[in-house]
């Protein structure tokens, strides 16, 4: 085993049955590979990695990855990459280890990939992503303190096409952050006061 320091399952089973062998202790092939399995589920090894779960998060990029999934609940891998100003490639590899060895999970929203801390509601995955966003919190600021405003006017005064903030509204609404009311022929738009 010293040879390869990547951890082969097989491999510490063939070497573990040899070593109790010649005890008088009880140990079969198959209760040391169900032990071995449970520390594969609970992913504290993982099979051909040289690294365990402890040691993962000594990369200090990799810590940073984590930390800013765990600021940051929902955020979108190029907002990762903007935050951290790292290359996509580096952000990438850390977040596959990340997510190999159970410390983050990833959900598509929307058509993005968004990261979570693995012990996040997933129920508060949309919500979230949606907060993550900077043309999001840019609406949700602007209506705090403007209270009632047109999609038209949102659209100028943020300086956003008028497509993109329609699909942002609705996308707002769906969450109940936002509703829409009806003042004669125009809609006006307020932040939801549970929010």
């Amino acid at each position: 085993m010293s040879k390869n320091r990547s951890f082969d399952k097989d491999a510490v089973v063939r070497y573990t049955v040899s070593r109790f062998a010649n005890t008088n202790k009880i140990y079969n092939k198959n209760g040391i590979k169900e032990i071995l399995q449970s520390l594969f589920d609970k992913k504290l090894i993982v099979d051909g990695s040289k690294l365990l779960r402890n040691d993962i998060l000594q990369n200090p990029n990799r810590k940073k990855v984590f930390n800013c999934i765990i600021n940051n609940p929902g955020i979108p891998f190029m907002e990762i990459v903007r935050i951290l100003n790292m290359s996509n490639f580096l952000v990438k590899w850390h977040l596959d280890m990340l997510l190999r060895f159970n410390f983050i999970r990833k959900q598509n929203i929307d058509n993005r990939e968004a990261y979570f801390d693995l012990h996040f509601k997933s129920q508060d995955d949309k919500l979230m992503h949606l907060l993550s966003i900077a043309k999001y919190r840019k609406i949700l600021d602007y209506l705090k303190f403007n209270d009632g405003v047109t999609k038209n006017k949102l659209s100028k005064e943020l300086v956003m096409h008028p497509t993109t903030i329609s699909k942002y509204i609705k996308n707002l609404e769906a969450c109940g952050l936002l509703s829409g009311k009806k003042y004669s022929n125009r809609i006006l738009y307020f932040i939801n006061e549970d929010f």
